[in-house]
Parts: C-alpha cells; sequence; structure tokens
C-alpha cells in the first residue's frame, strides 16, 4: 500500500472515529435531559400541593359536623430552636393516624400549637444576650427581659410552623394555639383548680 492511501485510510478511520464520539455524546446528552424532565423536585412540587391543601381548608374540622369526632393535639414542640429529626418522627407518625382517621370518615381536629418551655426559653435567651451584649436578665430588668424572650418566640415560633407545613402535616392551622396565649393559660388554670377539686392532684 502507498504512502498516500496509507494516509487517506487513516483520515477516513479518525473521521469515522470522530463521528461515533459526537453521536455518543450526542446521545448521553439526550438521555440526560431526559432523566431531568423525568426527576422529582420535592421543593416545588410540594410546597405548592401543601399551599393548596391549606386554601382549600381540607384540615379544618367543622364544629356542626354529624360525623363522629377524632381530636389529638400535636405535642407541642418547645420555642427554644428548630424541630429535629424526632419532632419529624413524630409528626409523620401522627400525620398518618390523623389522615388515616379522616379518610375513615371522622370528623378529624389535628391541632397545632407551641410551648413556651419556660424555664429551658429563659437559659437560651439569657445565653444569647450575654454572648451578644454582655448582660444578664437582671441588667435587662423583668419587661425589657420578657420583651427578649417574645422576640424570640416570635422567631423561632416562624420557623418551625414553616417546618410543619414543609413536613407536610395536615395540622388544623385555624385552632394554632401557644401555651402562654390567654385562652391556654385560662385552660391550664381550669384543669387544674378542677383536678385540685377533685381530689386528683396534691400541691
Amino acid at each position: 500500500m502507498n504512502p498516500s492511501m496509507a494516509r487517506e485510510k487513516e483520515l477516513k478511520r479518525q473521521k469515522a472515529l470522530e463521528k461515533a464520539a459526537k453521536l455518543q455524546a450526542q446521545q448521553a446528552s439526550n438521555n440526560q435531559k431526559k432523566s431531568e424532565k423525568k426527576m422529582y423536585s420535592p421543593t416545588a412540587v410540594e410546597k405548592s400541593w401543601y399551599a393548596w391543601w391549606e386554601k382549600s381548608g381540607f384540615f379544618v374540622a367543622d364544629a356542626k359536623s354529624s360525623k363522629p369526632p377524632f381530636v389529638i393535639v400535636l405535642p407541642p414542640p418547645n420555642v427554644i430552636g428548630a424541630l429535629h429529626i424526632g419532632h419529624a418522627l413524630t409528626v409523620a407518625i401522627e400525620d398518618m393516624i390523623v389522615r388515616w382517621r379522616r379518610i375513615s370518615g371522622y370528623n378529624t381536629l389535628w391541632v397545632p400549637g407551641m410551648d413556651h418551655a419556660g424555664i429551658a426559653t429563659q437559659v437560651v435567651v439569657e445565653k444569647k444576650i450575654m454572648r451578644e451584649r454582655k448582660l444578664t436578665r437582671h441588667d435587662l430588668g423583668r419587661e425589657k427581659f420578657v420583651s427578649e424572650v417574645w422576640d424570640w418566640k416570635n422567631k423561632y415560633g416562624g420557623t418551625i410552623l414553616q417546618q410543619l407545613r414543609g413536613l407536610g402535616a395536615s395540622l388544623d392551622w385555624s385552632r394554632e394555639c401557644f401555651t402562654m396565649d390567654e385562652k391556654s393559660s385560662r385552660a391550664v388554670t381550669e384543669a387544674f383548680v378542677r383536678l385540685n377539686k377533685n381530689n386528683l392532684i396534691k400541691r
């Protein structure tokens, strides 16, 4: 085989290899695009679904319903920070029970709320003001310190409620409560007075 024929043959072989490589790259790109289209994006999908569920009132219990009632209270997470994996597990189990009762024909109420976690929250806020401003609660005085605690509650309380929505918890948000709300405080006092009158608790 003369040199020019060998060179021509080699060029043809190189062109064929380049063409095959281009085809392979194009197929890989097409496959990637197809898999991207099929990928499930929980952030986008679940957020819009939950907003629609809440707006449609699917989680709201009807006080006038003739259906048998099923009521549970979300064990209120402490307002000392964000939710953790233990909360997620509890919420998942309770949500499963609540949804099962709902589709089984019960007038279902799952009450959301948060606990003030008095001493624990006080400690967290005290550490915060000491770290940031080198002050104690005594330096601030009662009124200002209580104001700091409420600021903390408003900040982290909002985080917790958004996390519960993010978990897809089917809570009746129209009945949201906080253990330091006036109505909740009255209910606690009423419960303790009744228990005491019935000799069911001791000091």
